[in-house]
């Protein structure tokens, strides 16, 4: 899960790791440590699962598609 977690905040932050923090209601330290291998805690992969629209599975296994919902991957959040 920590790989996942890793590849979530490269794809859907830019490698925000404060964004993705804030986006969950984590701290930076706690989405760093597992960035660097720890694995993560239940209660972080659920607010994952629940704040990201990740799909449990995937979460879990890494089986099937990331997200839940076909919101696509952001790649700005303002205009350049």
């Amino acid at each position: 899960a920590a790989a996942r977690i890793k590849w979530l905040v490269e794809a859907k932050f830019d490698g925000n790791r404060s964004a993705m923090a804030k986006a969950i209601g984590y701290s930076h330290s706690i989405i760093s440590r597992v960035v660097a291998g720890t694995k993560p805690g239940r209660r972080l992969r659920e607010a994952v699962v629940q704040q990201l629209h990740v799909n449990p599975e995937w979460m879990e296994r890494g089986v099937g598609q990331p997200f839940t919902e076909d919101r696509g991957i952001p790649v700005a959040d303002m205009p350049l």
